[in-house]
């Protein structure tokens, strides 16, 4: 519940040893998350939970080559999230307590039905 403003993943994303990184209720009040090409080069488990104002995330080519599991859970108003294709070793998503309408609009960007 540290209520950061700015978004952490440009100090997070250099962390060398970083596999599993949660940022949970609170954690993050601003609206857009940003993953750029070269971060994250290790992390294997992400959980966004509850960040209230989150609207956006964007994953760039290049970014959380390793990630396998990402949880997103009771992010209300995210509508907007760029690159999941990126994520090439991506094999588990797990979608909690969003809305329909999200989850529709992401699998269609998946390719799923």
């Amino acid at each position: 519940m540290s209520e950061l403003t700015e978004d952490p993943m440009r100090v997070l994303g250099k962390l060398p040893q970083l596999n599993i990184l949660n940022l949970l209720a609170r954690a993050y009040v601003g609206a857009e998350i940003r993953c750029l090409s070269g971060e994250f080069c290790e992390l294997r488990v992400l959980k966004l939970w509850m960040l209230e104002n989150l609207t956006q995330w964007t994953v760039r080519k290049g970014a959380l080559p390793q990630l396998v599991e990402l949880e997103i859970r009771g992010c209300d108003y995210l509508e907007n999230v760029e690159g999941l294709k990126e994520l090439p070793k991506l094999k588990e998503l797990i979608l909690t307590n969003m809305p329909q309408e999200f989850v529709a609009d992401l699998r269609e960007k998946l390719g799923q039905t």
